[in-house]
């Protein structure tokens, strides 16, 4: 039985990856817009959740607040993971994977300070791995997806989630 259900969920991902992909091509000048705003986007808004959370006496850290700040963590991974994801299988136009790599290699220390030790380094794996699949100015802006997300320090967010 869990046999089954392994199969049917490696099924349903690769519909979902296959979905993406098609996705990608269709929408992809969309995308080079949204991909790299988005990136600048958040990147700034890091240090603002950062400091917002350190006015906070403990007493105010509640599981709502400790909810919404693993939300934020999980949405900046799945974000960094399917953006790098995307590199790989090149199912834009070159151009358009470059401008989505810089972006995510200028927001990627920003990033790197909300994220657990954990998800760095599933991002640094993903990121290394790509290397030799992409151009070489790709690869050379996933070693500063690489480089940002070697900080061990965590900022308040990645702090008070207890990492």
């Amino acid at each position: 039985m869990r046999r089954r259900i392994r199969c049917l969920q490696a099924g349903r991902r690769a519909l979902i990856a296959e979905q993406a992909a098609r996705n990608a091509r269709v929408f992809q000048d969309e995308l080079v817009q949204l991909i790299p705003f988005s990136a600048r986007c958040s990147a700034h808004l890091v240090p603002l959740g950062e400091a917002f959370i350190e006015t906070l006496p403990p007493e105010k850290i509640d599981a709502l607040r400790l909810a919404g700040m693993r939300q934020m963590q999980q949405g900046v991974f799945n974000t960094l993971s399917a953006t790098l994801t995307m590199l790989v299988y090149k199912e834009m136009d070159e151009a358009h994977l470059v401008r989505i790599a810089r972006a995510v290699a200028r927001s990627a220390s920003a990033y790197a300070s909300i994220m657990s030790l954990a998800m760095r380094d599933q991002v640094k794996n993903l990121a290394a791995a790509a290397q030799p699949w992409v151009t070489a100015e790709q690869a050379a802006l996933l070693a500063q997806v690489v480089l940002g997300m070697q900080d061990p320090k965590c900022g308040k967010v990645c702090e008070v989630n207890g990492e």
